[in-house]
This record gives structure tokens, C-alpha cells and sequence, in this order.
């Protein structure tokens, strides 16, 4: 979220000068997940050289496919939804008839490129959600239970 909150209000308030920053995002992300499950492995590592890891049992088994289930259903719906939108309403957004076949009939349109980036960073805001609610999802079902 560190990287990802920064680039979305750039990207939605200067779509053309943010273009560049996405490879610099998925750089970052890919840094910061390689560093975090390094870090990881060398801890589970350890753990079970010592005899000490914990076992999944079917409570955070059915935790885990219940956060998967909501998430995958919000991740669903929100591509079907831009779907939706790229088939339907993106092409009425045309500025102009760049070009007609002999017949009269439509070659192409041109479409704004901010709209379409606009499409295309929403898509990628509904995998980077989709991923906040999986965790956040595990997250608040296993305070909810170390409160009762």
C-alpha cells in the first residue's frame, strides 16, 4: 500500500506524466514481496529446525477460503464490470471518425488516451483491492476471535 496509494492519486490526477511510474510500482512491489518471503523462509526456516511451527488446522483452512471466496467475487465483479465498460461505453466515448472504408462504413475511432489509461489503472486498483481485502478479510477474523 506503501507504493500503491502514491502512484493511484498521481496516476488519477496526471494520467500522461504517470505513465513511467507503473514499471517503477511493479519493480518496487516485486522488491518488497521478494525481500518479505525471503525473510519468511529464513523464519520458517529456523522455526522448524528448532521443532517450533505452527500446523494449519481446518479453522484457519476455512478463514483463508472464506477471505478467497469475497475477495475472488469482488474480483470478479469488478472485471466484469470493466468489461462491460471497454465493450459498451468506451467506444461511444470517440472523438472523431479517423478513417471510413469505400463503402461508408467505420474503419476506426480514436478514443481519448487518458480514458483508456484511466480503464486500464482501474483494473489494476481492482487486483491491487481484491488483494487488500483478502488479508485485510484474515486479518479481522482472527481479531474478532481473540476478542470473544
Amino acid at each position: 500500500m506503501v507504493l500503491y496509494i502514491p502512484y493511484f492519486i498521481d496516476v488519477y490526477t496526471e494520467p500522461m506524466t504517470a505513465l513511467y511510474r507503473f514499471w517503477y510500482v511493479a519493480i518496487g512491489m516485486a522488491v518488497i514481496l521478494s525481500v518479505f518471503h525471503a525473510i519468511d523462509s529464513i523464519l520458517h526456516l529456523l522455526n522448524r529446525r528448532r521443532g517450533v511451527y505452527a500446523v494449519v488446522d481446518e479453522l484457519d483452512q476455512r478463514i483463508q477460503h472464506k477471505a478467497a471466496l469475497v475477495s475472488g467475487g469482488l474480483l470478479a465483479c469488478m472485471v466484469m464490470i470493466w468489461v462491460i465498460v471497454m465493450m459498451y461505453a468506451l467506444p461511444m466515448l470517440g472523438d472523431e471518425v479517423i478513417e471510413t472504408s469505400s463503402d461508408g462504413s467505420l474503419s476506426y475511432i480514436a478514443w481519448p488516451i487518458t480514458q483508456i489509461m484511466h480503464a486500464v489503472q482501474w483494473l489494476f486498483a481492482s487486483f491491487v483491492g481484491a488483494q487488500v481485502l483478502y488479508y485485510g478479510m484474515i486479518l479481522g477474523q482472527y481479531r474478532s476471535m481473540s476478542r470473544e
